[in-house]
């Protein structure tokens, strides 16, 4: 049961950092596509939209191997940064 509990938070982890390029990757994909409006903006509005993924996916990969147990520590200190400074 603990074993699938830190699975879990390993995956939360995982999949909160991989989100945020991911979204930057869709919000220029959308901003480009609603600036042009024609069929070529939306491949490219896609087009950046997985290049968004793609990095997210090698980001959260990345600090899923350098912290091995569990990237949500990473999470963890980002979010107390300042409260173990006082």
């Amino acid at each position: 049961m603990f074993k699938i509990l830190m699975f879990l938070l390993d995956l939360f982890g995982w999949f909160s950092i991989a989100l945020s390029p991911s979204l930057i990757g869709a919000i220029a994909g959308l901003c480009y596509y609603s600036k042009y409006e024609t069929a070529e903006s939306l491949q490219t509005g896609w087009v950046l939209f997985g290049i968004g993924v793609v990095i997210g996916v090698i980001w959260a990969t990345r600090v899923w191997i350098y912290y091995e147990p569990v990237p949500f520590h990473f999470i963890n200190r980002i979010y107390s940064t300042s409260r173990d400074e006082d």
